[in-house]
């Protein structure tokens, strides 16, 4: 039976006053479950986007290091940044399963996201080179300082970012890497069906 494992890490930052949800960043891979020498694919989504009424919010950078549980049991391709139009995006330098300085944004609004819709800002893939438990957690990316994440609005009017800070709040998956399968664990399946043919 496969488990899927969450890490929630609360994160410092105060809220501007016209946000009413403080918003999140969340990393989500495609399997719970690898083997030695599988690709996992991650995707890197901001979550709980929420202004005051009346305005619309809406990504306008993010600035992120990714660093992994151990850097030794993947090697990742650098981020891919997924917003458009895109603001001089950053792939980010990969060191292991580390991915370090990525970063990027958008200047004009994607469409209407409410809390409970997640916004992709990008994603990356690993390849899995040792057995462990494969998560991630996030820190400043070097560009914006402290500033990790912005926030922007589009209406009534343009003004100071209602979000300029580290997330309020981040979830990674925990993908359990494993052995892979051995030659002689792949026959054997094969060799026990040709002895039971043999016995009959």
């Amino acid at each position: 039976m496969i488990n899927r494992a969450i890490t929630t890490i609360v994160l410092a930052g105060i809220a501007p006053a016209a946000l009413a949800q403080s918003p999140g960043i969340r990393i989500t891979a495609d399997r719970a479950q690898a083997s030695v020498g599988d690709d996992i694919n991650w995707s890197v989504s901001v979550t709980d986007i929420e202004v005051a009424i009346g305005l619309t919010g809406f990504v306008q950078v993010y600035d992120l290091d990714f660093i992994a549980s151990d850097a030794t049991l993947a090697d990742a391709t650098p981020f891919a940044d997924a917003l458009s139009p895109l603001v001089a995006p950053t792939p980010g330098t990969a060191s292991g399963a580390d991915i370090l300085g990525a970063s990027g944004g958008q200047a004009t609004l994607l469409g209407v996201h409410v809390r409970g819709n997640d916004v992709t800002i990008g994603s990356f893939t690993t390849t899995a080179r040792r057995n462990g438990q494969l998560g991630y957690t996030i820190t400043d990316g070097g560009t914006l300082g402290t500033n990790t994440l912005r926030l922007s609005w589009i209406a009534p009017y343009f003004g100071p970012p209602p979000w300029n800070a580290p997330p309020g709040s981040f979830h990674s998956d925990t993908v359990t890497i494993i052995p892979a399968p051995t030659p002689i664990a792949a026959l054997a399946p094969a060799a026990l069906a040709l002895i039971t043919r043999r016995r009959r």
